[in-house]
């Protein structure tokens, strides 16, 4: 079957055995069947479950405290893990620089965007003086 579509036989052992189900006849003689409908649903269940799971529960005081330095104190997520780290609270309780900005972006710090738009950044990047980037950072 794998060369006659072009795949690896691997690939069709592991969809065989995705969608092989156990069926039970009239006479509770059991059999074993493969469908296709089997198969898919159970790689899409599957690939409902890859990737990394989040640190939030394990770093949840640290998250706490970045969304108070960023939210009222206005200082950046690097700002935040870069004084986390000098003054070592949160040992092994902390995420990166980041992992901060991409909890950002997803909305689980403070429930917005924090970093600034583009055209924003580059004006922040330009002005020298510190009171030059407060001014040009969007509040």
């Amino acid at each position: 079957i794998a060369e006659a579509i072009g795949c690896a036989k691997s690939t069709i052992s592991r969809e065989l055995k995705r969608g092989t189900v156990t069926q039970m006849k009239t006479g509770r003689a059991t059999f074993e069947a493969y469908f296709p409908e089997t198969g898919q649903l159970k790689y899409e269940e599957n690939r409902q479950a890859c990737g990394a799971n989040l640190k939030l529960d394990d770093a949840i005081e640290f998250i706490q405290y970045t969304e108070t330095k960023i939210l009222d104190d206005h200082w950046s997520p690097d700002a935040v893990c870069g004084s986390a780290t000098l003054h070592e609270q949160f040992e092994g309780k902390r995420v990166c620089t980041k992992t901060l900005y991409n909890y950002i972006e997803l909305g689980y710090i403070g429930g917005q965007k924090h970093r600034p738009p583009d055209e924003s950044a580059a004006e922040y990047k330009k002005a020298a003086d510190p009171s030059e980037q407060a001014r040009a950072w969007p509040q």
